[in-house]
Order: structure tokens, then C-alpha cells, then sequence
């Protein structure tokens, strides 16, 4: 009976105690008031069967209940990390400097701004065409691709950024001088303004 009140009752520990000490209490009185020589072992049993049922009760609840929790927690966290997702976006979005983002070697997405400082109509056309768009370095007035360079990606690494000057070449063929912040993690390179 203790056994099956255990497992029905376990999402409720105290109730579980209640039960053991209501259903118990009969039995432990009777074997304290017995004469027998043996009852004062079996009363020891009877109270180490009713702490060995509520310890498996808890556990049980734990079993139980823990998987909610878990499952609470992962979407508290995943709300959380939409949210922040949202916020990036609207300031990546609103920003009156154009971003482009950078995964690898491989422009990955650009914000409005970019778009319109290039004069291309959409942000695909512009990703399309940036890496065989050729630019002009400041320092040797070479063409050169808008990626960024090993060096450049090892400073971002160890600085958290770095900074350099290109001229840019628009859709029109008009000459713009962009200062590029490239920004960098240790885990992943993927940020370029």
C-alpha cells in the first residue's frame, strides 16, 4: 500500500510524508506497546522503510518534474535569444552606416545602407558582386578584392578589431572612400563595417 502511495502520490513529497506517517503510525504504536522482544526491531524496520519510501518519493518527484524545468528553461532562453536576434536586427537594419556581415571568405548579408551607398537596387545584387568587385587600396593604388586579408583577420583576432581604408568603386563607377572596421572573435571572424 506504502509502494503504490509512493508512486501516485510522488509529485506531492509532502502528501507522500503524510501518508507514511498516517498509515505507519497504527503499526509503529502497536509494536512499541508489544512485549514481544522482537518488536522494537521491526519498529526500527517499519521507520526505515518509511524514510526509504519518502527518499524514493523525492527522487521520483525529481524524475518527474525535472524534464518541465529543463524544458522551461530552454524556452526561456530560446525567447531570450529571439529577442536579442530581433534587437541586432533592428539596429543592424537602422544603421546609418552601411555593415556588411562576412562568414568565412563569403559576404553573407548587408544592411540597407549598403545597399543605397552602392547604388545597387537590392542586397543580393550587391552580395553577388562584391567579391569580383575590384577596389583601390589607399597605400599601393592597386585593385584589390573587398575581402580581408589573413593579416587583417589575425589583427581583428588579437585586437577584437581592426581598421583600413579602401576606395570603392559604385555600380555608377563613381569613387568611394570607405573606412572598413573588421571585427573578430576568437571562434569565428564574421563581421565587417
Amino acid at each position: 500500500m506504502c509502494t503504490g502511495a509512493v508512486t501516485t502520490l510522488s509529485a506531492n513529497t509532502r502528501a507522500v510524508g503524510s501518508f507514511l506517517v498516517i498509515t505507519l503510525s497504527p503499526l509503529l504504536v502497536q509494536l512499541t506497546l508489544s512485549s514481544w522482544a522482537i518488536s522494537n526491531a521491526i519498529a526500527l524496520m517499519v521507520i526505515l522503510f518509511a524514510i526509504m519510501m519518502y527518499g524514493i518519493s523525492k527522487r521520483l518527484n525529481q524524475t518527474i518534474t525535472e524534464p518541465f524545468f529543463i524544458r522551461h528553461e530552454h524556452l526561456l532562453t530560446e525567447q531570450a535569444l529571439i529577442n536579442s536576434e530581433k534587437r541586432y536586427r533592428t539596429l543592424f537594419n537602422q544603421s546609418a552606416d552601411a555593415h556588411l556581415l562576412l562568414k568565412g571568405d563569403q559576404f553573407i548579408d548587408c544592411n540597407p545602407m549598403a545597399v543605397k551607398m552602392s547604388n545597387y537596387h537590392t542586397a543580393d545584387e550587391l552580395l553577388a558582386t562584391l567579391s569580383t568587385n575590384a577596389l583601390k587600396s589607399k597605400q599601393s593604388n592597386t585593385p584589390v578584392i573587398l575581402l580581408p586579408t589573413q593579416q587583417s583577420k589575425e589583427r581583428a583576432i588579437k585586437y577584437g578589431h581592426t581598421r583600413f581604408e579602401l576606395d570603392y568603386m559604385r555600380l555608377n563607377g563613381e569613387i568611394l572612400a570607405l573606412e572598413v572596421r573588421l571585427e573578430g572573435n576568437t571562434q569565428q571572424l564574421n563581421s565587417l563595417s
